[in-house]
């Protein structure tokens, strides 16, 4: 999660054909580190994210 992060900051200070490039490199990072969190961050996630979706309909 931190290496997404420290991609952000470089995209902010580079071109835009390179920016693209380090945004997808900062998506799939994040989904990887959701993927291989412990399970209880992932069951809070979920429960974190199904109240916000129930919340605003």
């Amino acid at each position: 999660m931190s290496f997404s992060l420290v991609i952000a900051v470089i995209s902010q200070q580079v071109s835009d054909d390179l920016a693209e490039i380090t945004g997808l490199a900062a998506i799939i990072t994040l989904i990887l580190s959701l993927v291989l969190a412990p399970w209880q961050l992932q069951l809070f996630i979920l429960l974190f994210m199904s109240t916000r979706a129930f919340s605003s309909t």
